[in-house]
């Protein structure tokens, strides 16, 4: 198994649009990971509005599924592009979820991929890949779209992809950090990092 970091940015990845404050900064793109299983299948976790520039990083131009983590517009404004006006893909796996293809369902331009076959929909807490072991975990987050749901990422090691919560309070539900990460076996964790504090933008 093989994870590369695709992405490390918030939504809007930087500089972000509407604001100059980073303007000078080296481009990140909104966070994303791909995931290479034991028979060289590629897996993506998340589809940002900057996929090509992604795959690029990643070497590759098509992928075997797409994890999605929630419904908040970095996370998903991507899917799009897996479509027949950019990538023409189809039979792409789509796990997310029950709550998520609800959305996806009753969303007409994310229907279509449905109903074209470009995206399979596979719901279900536990994934089985090649030599990988995918597993769901839901976690606290504004759910006004959607549900939001973590994932441990079991070979070798295990590496938790947490790209979103709202506090660690409610994530860890009266564990520390530390007995949290233990319990769950977790070697590696890649973990929503965006805001030192809740001070510092005011709509949040």
């Amino acid at each position: 198994m093989e994870v590369v970091l695709l992405g490390s940015a918030q939504d809007g990845g930087v500089p972000q649009v509407g604001c100059d404050c980073c303007s000078n900064l080296e481009q990140r793109y909104p966070v994303s990971i791909g995931l290479t299983d034991a028979e060289g299948g590629r897996h993506l976790f998340e589809a940002t509005r900057h996929l090509g520039d992604q795959l690029r990083i990643w070497g590759c131009n098509s992928v075997e599924s797409v994890f999605l983590t929630h419904a908040h517009i970095g996370h998903v404004d991507g899917l799009g592009l897996f479509g027949k006006e950019t990538m023409a893909a189809k039979g792409v796996n789509l796990y997310c979820s029950k709550m998520m293809l609800d959305l996806i369902e009753r969303t007409p331009h994310w229907s279509t991929l449905l109903s074209d076959g470009v995206f399979i929909p596979r719901v279900a807490s536990v994934y089985q890949l090649p030599g990988v072991i995918v597993e769901a975990i839901e976690v606290p987050h504004r759910d006004e779209l959607s549900d939001m749901h973590a994932y441990l990422i079991k070979a070798e090691k295990t590496l938790l992809f947490l790209p979103d919560h709202d506090t660690w309070q409610e994530t860890l539900r009266g564990h520390d950090l530390r007995a949290w990460l233990n319990h769950f076996e977790v070697d590696i964790a890649l973990i929503d990092g965006t805001f030192y504090s809740a001070d510092e933008l005011k709509h949040r």
